[in-house]
């Protein structure tokens, strides 16, 4: 059984948050993150990405960009 969802998308600021955050939403049993293949780490998501999940009611403040690796691929995290 799946229990652990890895979404990839280029940053790790918009695409992939957002996707994270409904995924989250719908399957509550699964552990779901995010990660970019050319993120800078660190830095918060995009702000417009931000506020289309806050008025869905859901809270990615604390979000923070990361970077894929291969660790992340072979493992749960």
């Amino acid at each position: 059984m799946i229990d652990t969802v890895l979404v990839v998308c280029e940053g790790n600021l918009c695409r992939n948050p957002l996707a994270q955050a409904l995924l989250q939403r719908e399957l509550a049993d699964i552990v779901v993150t995010s990660a970019g293949l050319s993120a800078s780490r660190g830095v918060a998501i995009d702000p417009v990405a931000l506020e289309l999940l806050a008025d869905r009611g859901m809270d990615l403040s604390s979000q923070r960009a990361r970077r894929l690796i291969e660790r992340m691929c072979s493992s749960r995290i």
